[in-house]
C-alpha cells in the first residue's frame, strides 16, 4: 500500500508545527505554564503593594518589557529560520509506504525507514513524525486532497509507523 502527497511548507504552516510542538511535550507545557503562573503572581503582587497607579505601572514595565523583546526575538528568529532554510521551502512529495517515508524535492530526496522514526504527534493543522530529536518531517494538513485521503493516511502512520516502531 502506498500513498502520496506534494506540498508547498509555508511559514504560517512552519510556524504552526513549532506552536503546536511546544504545547504537545508535556514538560516544555508544564515549565510554560509555571513560568506564567510566576509571571502573573508577581505582575499581582506588585499592583497589590504599589501605594497609586504609577508605581504599580513603574515596577511591572519591566517585565513587560523583557515579555515584549522575547516574542520580538521569538517571531525574527522563526522568520529567519524558515527563509534560511531554501529546502524547506520547495514543493515536496511524501511517499508513505510499508517501509518508510520517500521524501522529495527538486533539489534531492531520502528514503526514511520505520526505525528512523522517533516520535510522533497528530495536531489539528500539522503531522510531525520526528527523526531526531530536533528534526521532524512536517505534514501541513492542507497537503491532503480530501478528508477520506487524510483519515487513511493518518491511519496508515498509526498502523504500520507507530506500532512497528515498537516492535
Amino acid at each position: 500500500m502506498e500513498y502520496t502527497i506534494k506540498g508547498k511548507l509555508s511559514f504560517t504552516d512552519y510556524k504552526d508545527f513549532l506552536l503546536a510542538s511546544l504545547f504537545y511535550k508535556k514538560h516544555r507545557l508544564i515549565i510554560l505554564i509555571l513560568c506564567f503562573a510566576f509571571i502573573i503572581y508577581n505582575f499581582v503582587s506588585k499592583v497589590l503593594k504599589a501605594q497609586d497607579l504609577l508605581t504599580a505601572i513603574i515596577e511591572v514595565l519591566p517585565l513587560l518589557i523583557l515579555i515584549f523583546i522575547y516574542f520580538i526575538i521569538y517571531k525574527v528568529f522563526t522568520k529567519r529560520s524558515y527563509k534560511t532554510d531554501s529546502v524547506m521551502q520547495k514543493e515536496m512529495s511524501y511517499t508513505f509506504s510499508e517501509e518508510g517515508i520517500y521524501w522529495s524535492t527538486d533539489r534531492g530526496s531520502y528514503n526514511y525507514k520505520i526505525e528512523d522514526f522517533r516520535r510522533f504527534f497528530f495536531s489539528k493543522k500539522v503531522i510531525a513524525i520526528y527523526i531526531s530529536n530536533r528534526k521532524a518531517i512536517v505534514i501541513p494538513r492542507h497537503f491532503f486532497e480530501t478528508k477520506e485521503q487524510e483519515e487513511k493516511i493518518e491511519k496508515f502512520i498509526k498502523e504500520k509507523y507507530m506500532i512497528e516502531n515498537k516492535k
